[in-house]
């Protein structure tokens, strides 16, 4: 069996595939096993979807955005008429088990996760089948509905799956997935800044005609979900909406209209066997909203072992996923009556993976499914082409273009005004082999949650190339006139740049740098450099407002207290820092009970913070009843009143546009300036700083980048706030 990767690969036709179960698949089983298992039984299980209901810690975040998803999604299974469904990549059963209660439909909940499937039962008593989305073990239109949710983009081979999914289904396909792009060249350079690595990652990209391509006609497309600005400013402040305000927040997010650029995700239904096609246009039921968030679990015991029989009805509908003929039940497996292949029940789940050496054994294709157009082909094999190694600076340049896409389409610019991201990759082609390159390194180690050191030369370059971008879109926007372009340079080019590369590379952090240490080197490197330009952590924005809150180092006491909160452990540097700031109402966990240090601060968040340390905690700020000070932060946004009081004590003030743009990261130089207002009482009490500087790189020099923030940092180490770097 050729494995992806592999060039001898047998074509795709009739929904055949090549391989058995490959090395990503058996990757992602592990991922989701260790995600969906409980400890030990009696654990209380953290669950993927809000199955305890809005605003339980008890579940992953974004639960707004969840139900929005699940609302679009249900809005169309309303219109059509069904009376059995099969939920591929149904994690714990929240769909399926909501599927049953409001629609009476028998149900089938399907994941690759022996322990999803056990969750799945555990929770809601569902059928459940642990199988592989590529070969799934039912024969041809076993259920009238087949839904694929947030599956597409984690598999190896997309177009084999949704060749399954539309196999399986008598009346109605769907799908829905996130990743989603517009053009074919956004999702060129989205494939290869993709990480293929870590198990379970966002794999593929897709254009909504990709569907129409692989699945032929009756096929509807409509937009999951709009991310509106409510939404928005919740989310960069990392809080879940009060359950009270769920409602009116999916219900703003998934308002039937054209098109926009805050489109959230796709929804894709496949009518087949003359089944009518679903009616986008048409809005959904707010009582079906309330149905579906007043569907909840308390949360509970589980992991309690069930009835290891089969559901006789669910018996029935399997077979073998290699040869679609019928399965004999044994007392601990199931076995294929016409190949031989056998398949274990696993605490009473039926586990139809293929093993390796089972795999060896299978045929090349299957002869079943639609059939495949060579654009279907072609689709395929652009999924399952290798991505090799990116380098970075490459990935700086991709992503440069990739903002350069995104500001044309955010500004309404036509289609041809495109060229602009040829003109810029033709000048980056230009510029790179110039350049120096480092090392390739792989996508998992660029991705967000995997920064590397840039080196000299590299950052110099990026500097570079971000320049070049500007220049670029400013004359071309000169020459054509685009005024809508031309007012947002250069600073929103700029902002989306640094925000989506330079946050991962500008500021990244050397792996090398040292913690805070009480007494030490506080907030400096290991190099003895102050490092202005790192992204600011919640960890070390915890140390300098409890220090500049208590009035230097020493003055902020040991704890002795209990540990408030499971990451911050008291063997954690910021740990009496994090509890003195808790203990004064400055600070907050999350939802989850954490408190997160490492998580990078915005400017939003830092207000919220300022304005809690300038009034004495959470409960003395005081509401603001006057004009908006900044555009960009109006009376309803959730930090408006920290804001406004932090603007009032003049610990804040705006960017020289007038705005204070909240969602913007912090680096280290901004977040002296905003403490040392704290600490002194205001800007005018900041003395110009002495003339010797303390970190080489923060010096009062004109052309340095961060001479600004000089006497701030300068402030902040004579009150003993920053630490001196060691001699």
């Amino acid at each position: 069996m050729a494995r992806d990767g592999e060039s001898a690969q047998p074509s795709l036709t009739s929904g055949g595939r090549a391989g058995n179960m490959d090395d990503r698949t058996r990757r992602n089983i592990r991922w989701l096993d260790g995600r969906y298992r409980c400890g030990v039984p009696g654990d209380l299980y953290y669950a993927h979807e809000p199955i305890y209901g809005a605003g339980c810690s008890y579940s992953e975040a974004f639960h707004a955005v969840r139900f929005a998803r699940t609302y679009s999604l249900f809005r169309r299974l309303a219109q059509m008429e069904f009376g059995s469904l099969l939920d591929v990549g149904g994690a714990e059963g929240y769909h399926a088990n909501l599927v049953r209660r409001l629609f009476s439909a028998e149900v089938v909940t399907s994941d690759l996760s022996v322990e999803a499937n056990l969750r799945a039962r555990e929770l809601f008593g569902l059928p459940a089948v642990a199988s592989d989305a590529h070969w799934l073990p039912y024969e041809d239109e076993s259920f009238d509905v087949v839904l694929c949710c947030e599956v597409l983009e984690h598999v190896s081979d997309p177009v084999a799956v949704m060749c399954e999914v539309a196999r399986v289904a008598r009346r109605y396909a769907i799908f829905t997935t996130e990743q989603i792009c517009r053009f074919e060249r956004e999702r060129e350079i989205l494939l290869l800044l993709t990480d293929t690595e870590s198990p379970h990652s966002e794999l593929h990209w897709f254009l909504p005609e990709d569907f129409v391509t692989v699945l032929g006609g009756e096929v509807t497309c409509e937009r999951q979900s709009e991310t509106t600005r409510r939404c928005s400013e919740l989310l960069s402040v990392g809080e879940e909406p009060l359950p009270e305000e769920v409602r009116e927040i999916v219900l703003e997010m998934t308002r039937v209209g054209r098109p926009t650029e805050r489109d959230h995700g796709i929804l894709v239904v496949k009518a087949k066997g003359g089944a009518p096609p679903v009616e986008t246009s048409r809005p959904g039921d707010a009582g079906l909203l309330d149905r579906i968030l007043a569907e909840k679990v308390l949360p509970g015991q589980l992991g309690q072992q069930r009835s290891a029989l089969l559901d006789p009805w669910l018996k029935d509908k399997l077979r073998c996923p290699a040869c679609l003929s019928e399965l004999e039940e044994a007392r601990d497996h199931l076995g294929c009556v016409q190949c031989g292949h056998r398949f274990d029940l696993e605490r009473g789940i039926p586990c139809l993976h293929f093993s390796e050496e089972q795999g060896e054994r299978l045929p090349a294709g299957r002869p079943r499914g639609p059939w495949l157009t060579e654009e279907g082909e072609r689709l395929r094999g652009l999924f399952r082409a290798p991505r090799p190694a990116t380098s970075r600076l490459l990935c700086y340049a991709l992503n440069l273009e990739l903002n350069l896409l995104n500001v044309c389409r955010e500004v309404e610019a036509p289609e041809a005004d495109y060229a602009l991201s040829g003109e810029l990759r033709r000048a980056l082609e230009r510029a790179l082999p110039g350049i120096s390159l480092p090392d390739s390194v792989s996508r998992a180690q660029f991705s967000w949650w995997g920064r590397l050191p840039a080196s000299e030369v590299e950052l110099a370059a990026m500097r570079g190339l971000g320049e070049t971008t500007v220049k670029l879109v400013a004359k071309t926007a000169r020459r054509r006139r685009l005024d809508r372009i031309r007012a947002s340079l250069p600073v929103r080019v700029l902002l989306r740049a640094v925000r989506a590369v330079s946050e991962g590379l500008l500021l990244c952090r050397k792996a090398s740098r040292g913690r805070a240490a009480r007494g030490g080197v506080a907030l400096v490197g290991q190099d003895g450099l102050f490092h202005p330009d790192w992204a600011a952590s919640r960890g070390e924005m915890a140390i300098l407002i409890a220090r500049a809150a208590a009035g230097g180092e020493e003055q902020v006491p040991k704890h002795t207290g209990g540990q408030s909160f499971p990451d911050v452990p008291p063997e954690d540097t910021a740990y009496d820092y994090v509890e003195y700031v808790l203990g004064r109402g400055i600070v907050s966990g999350y939802r989850d009970g954490m408190y997160h240090p490492r998580r990078w601060v915005d400017r939003g968040q830092m207000a919220v913070f300022l304005a809690r340390a300038l009034a004495g905690g959470e409960a003395n700020v005081p509401e603001h009843t006057g004009e908006p000070s900044f555009p960009d932060v109006p009376p309803d946004a959730p930090i408006y009143k920290y804001v406004e009081c932090a603007r009032r004590g003049k610990v804040i003030s705006g960017l020289p546009d007038g705005s204070y743009r909240p969602e913007q990261w912090l680096d280290r130089g901004q977040m002296a300036v905003f403490v040392a207002r704290l600490a002194a009482g205001g800007e005018a009490r900041i003395p110009e700083g002495p003339a010797a500087p303390t970190f080489p790189d923060v010096t009062p020099e004109p052309d340095d980048p961060y001479s600004g923030c000089y006497k701030y940092v300068e402030y902040l180490v004579s009150k003993g706030i920053v630490g001196r770097p060691r001699s």
